[in-house]
Order: C-alpha cells, then structure tokens, then sequence
C-alpha cells in the first residue's frame, strides 16, 4: 500500500528501515535498507552490563565490550575498526554471537 504511512520504530530483521527509495520494500530483511550506523560503541559508549534479548550493534568504528550475554539472545557485533572483548564479557551457553570484521551494511 504506498499510502501507508511506516513508523520510525518499525524496522526489518536486522534493524534497518523499511522505506528505501521512498518505497516500502517487502520481505524480513529489506534490500538497500541504510541502518543508524554508530561512530563506535567503544570508550564512553562501549557496551556494558546484561544483555537478554535479540541484538545488532554494527559501527563504522570499534566495538569495546564487557557485555554478560545470556537468555538464549542472538547478538551480532559488526565493526570495521575491530573488536576489544573486556574483562568481564561472557556468553552463556544457548547464546548464538557472532563477530564480524566489517562496517555497517
């Protein structure tokens, strides 16, 4: 429906937009979709404390993390600039994580 109006909070399986080209693309995983790509996730925003649920963090920059990652979660850490697992992080078993060396799609 091109009437229809998307919402900022509605976004595809990998948390991109669902408008590309001013279109509405259709499916999961939208083609050509731009996601909020963050500077880093390192120094005074590199992750930190639990985290339970489903989650992307993808960055043009590095990723710094002292995360405790459990609940079953599937979590991907996407950077360009590299990856510093701090003392502190885990992955509990049932967790699927996955780094990848490499900007934001």
């Amino acid at each position: 429906d091109p009437a229809y109006t998307v919402a900022a909070s509605e976004v595809d399986l990998d948390g991109h937009g669902r408008v590309v080209n001013s279109i509405i693309d259709c499916g999961a995983d939208e083609s050509g979709s731009i996601a909020n790509c963050a500077t880093d996730y390192a120094g005074v925003n590199q992750l930190t404390g639990a985290l339970t649920t489903d989650d992307t963090y993808e960055t043009i920059g590095a990723i710094e993390s002292d995360q405790v990652i459990t609940n079953s979660a599937v979590v991907v850490y996407r950077a360009l600039g590299g990856m510093d697992l701090l003392d502190g992080f885990s992955v509990a078993e049932g967790v699927i994580f996955s780094c990848l060396i490499e900007g934001c799609e």
